[in-house]
């Protein structure tokens, strides 16, 4: 499990310097995951069945204040379904 204290996020969220993040956590070799990612490897887990995975796939291209693409939700969707 990973645990992350939010004051920071917080902190470069209100500075504009979220795109900085990647970076950041690179300089320190930490393992970034994205939102699909984390989804996913739920999946890979275990912890979520093929339809549950869809499920909050369609939630997040529904959502209009979560930005991430149709395209690239179905993409990886696709990807998940064939195993890879």
């Amino acid at each position: 499990m990973v645990v992350v204290n939010s004051g920071p996020l917080m902190a470069l969220a209100k500075l504009g310097l979220l795109d900085l993040l990647p970076r950041l956590y690179e300089q320190v070799s930490l393992p970034t995951k994205g939102t699909l990612g984390v989804i996913v490897q739920a999946y890979r887990s275990r912890l979520l069945t093929f339809h549950e995975l869809e499920n909050a796939f369609e939630a997040i291209i529904e959502r209009e204040d979560i930005w991430i693409s149709e395209e690239l939700c179905r993409s990886v969707l696709r990807k998940s379904k064939d195993g890879k």
